[in-house]
């Protein structure tokens, strides 16, 4: 990816900039999403199979590839970006069958981003594709973060995004006094996973 070009996907407006290749995308101006009546995400991120949004006070986050430390300092700018617009707020993650599990830096990292959210967080669920060893393992990671928390956040490993936007959207909108449904959280993370930097990585991986 090369700083300073622009260009549209998914109907969105991107501005790619930085030596390291980050790009900053925003939804095309009153953006509804494929017709619906919430907003589309705002990406902050997309770049290598992975692509970091937020929408309605939730960090959402398509993982194609492997977690590595700079993924997650991407993802600690995006809590800090949601913080500053709401009081509390809750994260998504549906991890790509065979993206493969965090490197063991990024496991630390995301255990200390864990627990410096917990004064303000609502709620977390991860969704894996797939199955097999290493779903079970990104799993068992999800399970260990509980356990580094004390058990003190809500979080939860789902296999299909609707059983996980059923669980999370009703605790979230109450929290945040929002009118949101788990249907529009599952419009939203299915507008994100469709995302080329996702859907193309997938596809290389599929074929290569």
């Amino acid at each position: 990816m090369i700083g300073g070009s622009t260009g549209a996907c998914c109907g969105m407006t991107e501005t790619k900039r930085g030596a390291k290749g980050r790009s900053s995308l925003k939804a095309a101006p009153i953006a509804a999403l494929d017709g619906q009546r919430v907003d589309r995400p705002t990406v902050v991120y997309a770049q290598d199979g992975c692509v970091m949004a937020h929408w309605k006070g939730i960090s959402l986050v398509i993982w194609g590839t492997a977690a590595t430390l700079p993924l997650v300092d991407e993802l600690t700018r995006l809590a800090e970006s949601v913080a500053s617009m709401y009081p509390r707020g809750s994260s998504v993650h549906l991890v790509i069958n065979g993206a493969g599990p965090p490197t063991r830096e990024a496991r630390a990292a995301l255990w200390g981003l864990s627990k410096r959210a917990e004064s303000r967080h609502v709620c977390t669920a991860a969704c894996v594709e797939g199955n097999g060893f290493w779903a079970s393992l990104i799993r068992s990671l999800v399970t260990s973060l509980d356990l580094v928390t004390g058990r003190r956040l809500k979080l939860r490993a789902f296999t299909d995004i609707e059983a996980l936007a059923d669980w999370l959207m009703p605790i979230h909108a109450e929290a945040l006094g929002l009118d949101l449904s788990a249907a529009d959280l599952v419009q939203a993370l299915s507008w994100l996973r469709a995302h080329p930097a996702v859907s193309d990585q997938a596809a290389a991986r599929s074929t290569g």
